[in-house]
Order: C-alpha cells, then sequence, then structure tokens
C-alpha cells in the first residue's frame, strides 16, 4: 500500500503530518521519492515488529533531509528495549 501510494499520490502524501509504515521492507526509490517532497514538519516512520510482539519493537523516523541508502533501515529499539542481530542472515 505504501508503495502504490507514493506512486500515485505523493504529493499529497507529502503534506501528511505523520506517516507510519510497517509490516513489510520498503521499497527504496519510493522511500526517497516520498522522503525527497516531505515538508518541514513531516516524517515519515518506519516501524518494524515481528507478529509476536503485537507492537512496533523498533522505529527509524525519516525526514526531509534522511538520506537513504541501498537499504532502508528498521531503526533502533523503542523505549525501554533492546534489539538483538544474531547473526548476518
Amino acid at each position: 500500500l505504501y508503495e502504490q501510494m507514493v506512486l500515485h499520490h505523493v504529493d499529497a502524501l507529502a503534506t501528511v503530518p505523520q506517516v507510519l509504515a510497517g509490516g513489510d521492507v520498503l521499497p527504496v526509490q519510493r522511500v526517497r521519492e516520498h522522503v525527497s517532497r516531505l515538508s518541514a514538519e513531516s516524517v515519515l516512520l518506519n516501524a518494524y515488529g515481528p507478529t509476536e510482539n503485537t507492537t512496533f519493537s523498533t522505529t527509524l523516523t525519516l525526514t526531509r533531509s534522511s538520506t537513504v541508502e541501498a537499504a532502508v533501515s528498521i531503526g533502533r529499539p523503542i523505549g525501554n528495549s533492546t534489539a538483538y542481530v544474531l547473526d548476518p542472515a
């Protein structure tokens, strides 16, 4: 859904104060298109959390000045929690 919104309604989406995306890997090109059009007050929040958690475990806030490299990071652990990367896979 996020990819389709950016493809077809990126200018309208760019004015939404806070867009929360989660549940799948965000497509890098769409994120670049979106953040490049964000208003100064708007943010894109990439949120990650496994189904067993029923909420988000990590988040990354992107703004108009964010740089998106080869992949969109899942961010850092939310407050009062820790995330472990167990291996490269």
